[in-house]
């Protein structure tokens, strides 16, 4: 699993595979025109391990599976305080706008 390194392995749902950003992150359908349902490595582990590399590596270059990567890893620099969440980013905005209307004012009183 190494190679990929976003998988983990599951024995709650049945033993196998599911990637971990798309069984938190991917919603309901996905593909262009949202036509494609979810299926193995995201609601369903996968098991067959005989075509187990080709079944990854054609995952790994899905689109929808990309997008959720990187929400995923948003979310996770969030969490470790490596970037300030929506709420804290409005807040410093917020007291930036003041502090350049308070600037603006200033000369005028």
């Amino acid at each position: 699993m190494e190679s990929f390194p976003f998988l983990s392995y599951t024995e709650v749902q049945g033993d196998g595979a599911l990637c971990r950003y798309c069984v938190y992150f991917a919603q309901g359908e996905v593909g262009k025109g949202q036509h494609v349902k979810l299926g193995q490595l995201v609601t369903k582990p996968f098991s067959n391990w005989k075509n187990a590399i080709e079944s990854f590596n054609e995952h790994a270059g899905h689109e929808f599976r990309l997008a959720v990567t990187t929400r995923a890893q948003d979310v996770i620099t969030v969490i470790e305080n490596q970037k300030k969440d929506i709420f804290g980013s409005l807040d410093s905005s917020e007291k930036a706008q003041a502090h350049q209307n308070r600037a603006k004012l200033y000369p005028t009183v």
